[in-house]
């Protein structure tokens, strides 16, 4: 049998992980890379796209408003 990797390790991985996600959601460059349009996420909106990209990796069975409702909540802006 495989050992698990230690629980430090796990978070490490877990940590570095979000990190990682959350440099790229605010990276312009990233986004200008894999805009299918040049118009696509340019405007100042609440569901801009690091919140949309959030909320696609929820991957919730709750009907839309709901699970933005709690998204926003979890925020703290409560919007």
């Amino acid at each position: 049998m495989m050992e698990k990797p230690a629980l430090g390790v796990e978070n490490d991985k877990a940590t570095e992980s979000i990190s990682i996600i959350r440099h790229l959601l605010n990276d312009d460059e990233f986004k200008n890379k894999y805009r299918t349009e040049p118009r696509f996420f340019t405007r100042l909106s609440k569901l801009g796209f690091a919140i949309v990209i959030l909320v696609i990796l929820q991957k919730s069975v709750k009907p839309y408003q709901l699970m933005l409702s709690e998204f926003f909540k979890k925020l703290g802006n409560g919007e």
